[in-house]
């Protein structure tokens, strides 16, 4: 999603909403390897060889969802020798990411079992047939 934001607005010169920069930064975000590499980072600054190890996927895998983050703006990076070194741009990011889990939490247990409507149980704006 975020590549196809940033094509548009780089190679067809058309204006990019908030609306969708928000949702490319959404899409960014919505792997659980990518929520884990921003916990591993933190506030501190890592190598790939650090953060790798954390996750149960091929070195090259971890390097495309880095990849990802960094293209989002979520992370930045610095060539350390042979190296990749990467880093959370912004504390503003780890809080919107405990903000999201600790929303995710309260709507699982305040989930209820809702029936669906039935065709009969139209709304008092709804045409009657």
């Amino acid at each position: 999603m975020l590549d196809t934001v940033i094509h548009f607005y780089i190679f067809r010169n058309m204006p990019i909403s908030g609306r969708e920069l928000t949702s490319a930064l959404f899409a960014a975000l919505g792997s659980e390897y990518r929520l884990r590499i921003l916990e591993l980072l933190g506030d501190e600054e890592r190598c790939v060889c650090e953060v790798a190890p954390h996750l149960p996927t091929a070195f090259s895998v971890v390097s495309h969802h880095l990849s990802v983050l960094e293209q989002a703006g979520l992370i930045e990076s610095r060539r350390d020798g042979r190296w990749m070194r990467y880093r959370v741009t912004d504390p503003a990011v780890l809080q919107l990411v405990e903000s999201a889990r600790r929303l995710a939490r309260r709507a699982k247990s305040g989930r209820r079992t809702a029936r669906r409507p039935k065709a009969s149980d139209r709304s008092c704006c709804a045409p009657k047939a």
